[in-house]
């Protein structure tokens, strides 16, 4: 990138804006079904809490390359990012699990159920940021012409 050209640049803000839209969404969204189906407050918080966290990594995981997919990148190409995100989800584990983080946080351990919609919000907002990348990249083709 050149050094003239801005950090953040109208297509990256986007960017932020649609994962953020996503992932409030989804944190809302489960929050709201989990207490609809008679989860605590504790839990329904958690779950919340959960999806911003699996949300970033997923992220994370795909923003290595704001244009080429994560496939082209190398999912495994960067020991220590895949050593940095196993060490926070550890953390976030100790979050949802610990007793005393339960107690400091007001938080509480969430059935194990719970993870695979947290994931599931995860996949999607992946999915969907590495969907945004490929259309971008066919635009920039198509503009380039032949």
């Amino acid at each position: 990138m050149p050094p003239s050209r801005p950090l953040l640049t109208g297509e990256l803000a986007a960017r932020i804006v649609l994962v953020s839209a996503l992932m409030v969404v989804g944190a809302f969204g489960l929050f709201e079904w989990a207490l609809a189906r008679g989860e605590p407050l504790p839990v329904a918080r958690t779950v919340a809490v959960d999806v911003f966290v699996v949300v970033q990594v997923a992220y994370l995981l795909s923003c290595r390359s704001l244009e080429r997919s994560v496939l082209a990148v190398g999912l495994l190409s960067n020991r220590w990012l895949l050593v940095g995100v196993a060490a926070m989800l550890a953390l976030q584990l100790l979050f949802t699990y610990a007793p005393w983080m339960n107690t400091l946080f007001d938080s509480a351990p969430v059935d194990p159920v719970w993870w695979l919609w947290v994931t599931g919000v995860g996949v999607v907002v992946h999915l969907v940021v590495e969907a945004e990348k490929a259309l971008r990249r066919s635009r920039r083709r198509r503009s380039a012409g032949p």
